[in-house]
């Protein structure tokens, strides 16, 4: 027994020396430390929600790559900035991907450059010459002025050209999009009521007021609008707005 451990005693030893030589060549050789092994994100988002995309979307990246982006708006929007890793107003760019980052593509609504309005009711105490029944004829015109000089003025169709109705009348009468210069200052819309007989337009009982918006305005702006009184000279106008493109 005691010749077996002598002789396998010297084996041992070069094995373990020979395990020990390679360790140490490996651990001071080629060892790899990590760093700048990873990918970095790119996280997109866009404002408000449901104004455009960002293609690509979120993705990540080697470190280093040149990252293109671009935003694309919806409809009825355009691109205004970017916000976040880059602040930049080209709706495309690059952005190197040396870390994580986040962009988000910032979209205006685009301004309107026509109405649509939607007339709704009309009443009066005016009365006819001949009966007690009326028949009016409505119409609106919309203006938009640059200061005080008029740039544009186009009308509606009659929106109601009715006979025999009396002094009221409710409803829903829808125009198509009336355009106006949408660089302009102003619009002003006006109701028209023409008292008429025979088929002819004699007395004008249209509202003594107007409704005035400031430009630009977003599309899809909405709202209601009432126009004059009932007075026995004049109309009183309720009608519903939509600014479109």
């Amino acid at each position: 027994m005691k010749k077996i451990w002598a002789l396998a005693a010297p084996s041992l030893l070069l094995v373990l020396f020979s395990c020990g030589d390679t360790g140490t060549n490996v651990g001071g050789g080629g060892e790899n430390s990590g760093g700048g092994s990873g990918k970095y994100t790119l996280t997109t988002n866009v404002s408000p929600a449901g104004a455009g995309t960002v293609s690509p979307a979120s993705a990540s990246y080697d470190p280093g790559t040149q990252a293109t982006v671009t935003a694309i708006p919806a409809s009825g929007y355009t691109f205004s900035r970017w916000s976040g890793a880059s602040t930049s107003t080209n709706y495309q760019i690059t952005v190197t991907m040396n870390g994580d980052k986040t962009l988000t593509a910032v979209f205006e609504k685009l301004p309107a450059s026509a109405v649509i309005i939607t007339l709704t009711s009309w009443e009066t105490r005016a009365t006819d010459l001949f009966d007690s029944k009326l028949d009016p004829r409505i119409h609106f015109e919309v203006m938009s002025y640059q200061g005080s000089t008029q740039v544009s003025k186009n009308t509606t169709s009659y929106l109601l050209d009715a006979e025999n109705i009396g002094q009221s009348w409710n409803g829903y009468a829808k125009s198509g999009a009336i355009a106006f210069t949408g660089s302009a200052d102003e619009v002003h819309i006006y109701a028209v009521v023409k008292e008429k007989d025979l088929g002819v337009e004699i007395d004008d009982i249209s509202p003594k007021t107007y409704v005035v918006f400031r430009l630009p305005r977003p599309i899809g702006t909405t709202g209601t609008y009432t126009l004059g009184t009932s007075a026995s000279n004049e109309s009183r106008v309720t009608f519903d707005y939509e600014f479109v493109r």
